[in-house]
């Protein structure tokens, strides 16, 4: 066997050694602050990372060692943690002298850390770098004050987190949980900047230590911190039934899924769920519910859409066999108590002026405004900045409360929110706007008004400032005599067919010009158009039809007859909206750019 080979089956035999061994654990030569590491027969000297070097996390660190030190064309390369091995670094290297370690999948953040380099056929012959840091650090650091160095927290159990607020810039915080190399967890996003946020561990969660909360600005990720460092360890059994989840505080939409954790005695594994508010019975969720010897329960409730919200909605875990052994979960809330309302409870709006309004999840808000004369109406709603997960729809209807136009407005990860117009041709009449949540939250909504100030053809070079429109109002029955003629001329001569239609259609379209910059050289122009056309045909045809068979090489005289009515229904509502702007040049009017987006509705 070739030397190299003997040397990778010795290599790949130490990397084993190593795995199953939790023994290394000992001090290089003079380093007292850190764990007592083995010292070596032939020792190495590794010059680089050397003693309290700190480098910033998803940086290249540069691992040096004197290459004559050690009888060998491989090394192995680890990492130890406070004297421990950590697997954030554990390689086969060729002798060359040096390494370049990436450590951007590195999640520890530690202080403590030293590199060692061994010689991967010769486990006597190694040597140690300095202790040096390698952190995640922060232009604008955060302080957190829990978890706390050393903490030991139970799995399941409620977790709090704590940190200055006054260290945060926004409104909002993300929550992150790292344990070691095995990256991050998601906690939290985008909860409110409190300095406080409480929390159901999860069962399934793994136990162990070096694990760190980072508290981070949503809006500045250069604004952040870490918790110390805290183990999780399994939650001790109970005398009696604990409930975990929910813990408190947490406010659910119907459809949701309400997470329920339970701690038991043991022995105990057959339990009884139930819903309860302000103390009182509201139903059963579920009987004979069993964890099949587990100490840990789980289970999870999803909230029916036409659920009742309110408050002070708690969860009561009981044992199946002695109902007088029980306990209940924290207080938490539900939304879905918003008031339904009606075109005839409408809030006036006026024009340019903004309304503040407030709405529920499954609530209704509508308001009315009259158009006097033909004009581009836009509606503008902007959603609380103190809610990032708001969403609303807003539909514009007609004095019968059809739908003319609609839009939905939701969250956006900004400090001000969604904010965006609906933009919809209304002619003379009264309209209304219908708001709808799934949510609970405030918002502002105001509606302006743009009506040309020409209605004539446009001049040859428009100035800055000029605007002009056009009107289109034609007779929707003329547009389809062509169609209702040809069906007309389908229906049999003979005298007992009767046809009966009606239709009840309308069509309407307007545009708007207007020219906003005029360089010398070009000439720039903005332009809206709106369409919108509803129609409704209810037709009837009366007389004998053919009775429902299979007729061959018959005449249709023969073919035996009964009286019918067909009846026929047409239901259309088609709205478009398109706006732009042209880039001109003024020397002869040429097309030099256009932008053009369009919202289309169709029912």
């Amino acid at each position: 066997m070739e030397k190299k080979n003997i040397g990778t089956v010795a290599a790949i035999a130490v990397m084993m050694m190593l795995v199953l061994s939790s023994a290394l654990v000992q001090n290089p030569q003079g380093n007292a602050s850190a764990s007592v590491l083995d010292e070596p027969d032939v020792p190495v000297d590794v010059s680089s990372p050397a003693e309290g070097d700190v480098y910033q996390v998803g940086t290249e660190i540069l691992v040096e060692w004197d290459t004559s030190q050690i009888d060998g064309d491989q090394v192995l390369i680890v990492l130890y943690d406070d004297g421990e091995l950590d697997y954030s670094l554990f390689v086969f290297e060729d002798n060359t002298g040096s390494y370049l370690w990436d450590t951007e999948y590195y999640f520890s953040m530690s202080d403590s850390l030293q590199i060692k380099v061994e010689n991967a056929y010769s486990s006597i012959n190694f040597g140690y770098s300095g202790i040096f840091s390698v952190m995640d650090i922060p232009q604008h650091p955060v302080e957190v004050y829990l978890p706390a160095e050393g903490d030991e927290i139970p799995i399941p159990s409620k977790m709090t987190v704590t940190w200055n607020a006054d260290d945060i810039a926004s409104n909002y915080v993300d929550i992150y949980l790292y344990w070691q190399a095995f990256g991050e967890d998601d906690v939290v996003e985008y909860t409110p900047n409190t300095g406080i946020y409480e929390f159901n561990t999860p069962w399934y969660w793994d136990t162990g230590e070096k694990y760190k909360i980072k508290v981070m600005d949503s809006h500045d990720h250069e604004r952040f911190g870490f918790s110390g460092k805290f183990s999780f360890i399994s939650h001790p059994l109970p005398d009696d039934i604990v409930v975990i989840a929910p813990c408190g505080g947490e406010r659910y939409r119907p459809y949701e899924g309400v997470d329920i954790q339970w701690l038991s005695p043991e022995g105990m594994d057959n339990f009884c769920i139930d819903l309860y508010q302000d103390g009182r019975f509201l139903l059963n969720i579920f009987n004979d519910y069993e964890t099949w010897g587990n100490d840990v329960g789980f289970f999870t409730y999803y909230i029916p859409y036409d659920h009742q919200g309110g408050e002070n909605y708690q969860i009561k875990v009981s044992d199946q066999n002695d109902p007088s052994i029980y306990n209940h979960s924290g207080m938490f809330s539900i939304l879905g108590s918003g008031e339904e309302g009606s075109l005839e409870d409408a809030v006036p709006l006026d024009y340019d002026t903004p309304t503040e309004g407030s709405i529920e999840w499954g609530g209704r808000v509508y308001y009315a405004f009259d158009v006097d004369e033909t004009a581009l109406v836009t509606v503008c709603i902007e959603t609380d900045e103190d809610n990032p997960y708001f969403s609303m729809a807003a539909k514009v209807l007609d004095s019968d409360g059809g739908v003319i136009s609609m839009h939905e407005y939701g969250y956006f990860w900004n400090e001000f929110m969604y904010v965006e117009d609906m933009a919809v041709c209304l002619f003379p009449g009264t309209y209304f706007i219908e708001l709808s949540t799934w949510d609970d939250g405030n918002y502002e909504i105001c509606i302006t008004s743009h009506t040309p100030n020409k209605l004539l053809e446009a001049p040859v070079m428009p100035a800055v400032g000029e605007s002009w429109g056009l009107m289109y109002e034609p007779d929707v029955r003329e547009m389809f005599i062509d169609l209702i003629t040809e069906i007309e001329a389908e229906i049999p001569p003979e005298e007992d067919f009767e046809f009966i239609y009606e239709i009840d259609a309308n069509h309407k379209a307007y545009g708007l010009v207007e020219v906003t910059q005029n360089d010398g050289t070009f000439t720039y122009i903005d332009f809206e158009f709106a369409q919108s056309f509803s129609m409704e045909l209810d037709a009837t045809i009366t007389g004998e039809f053919p009775v429902a068979g299979t007729y061959v090489d018959t005449d249709y005289d023969e073919i035996p007859k009964e009286t019918r009515t067909v009846k026929a229904y047409i239901d259309m509502d088609f709205h478009l909206h398109i706006e732009g702007a042209l880039k001109l040049r003024n020397s002869d009017m040429a097309l030099m750019k256009v932008d053009v987006s369009a919202e289309v509705l169709f029912d």
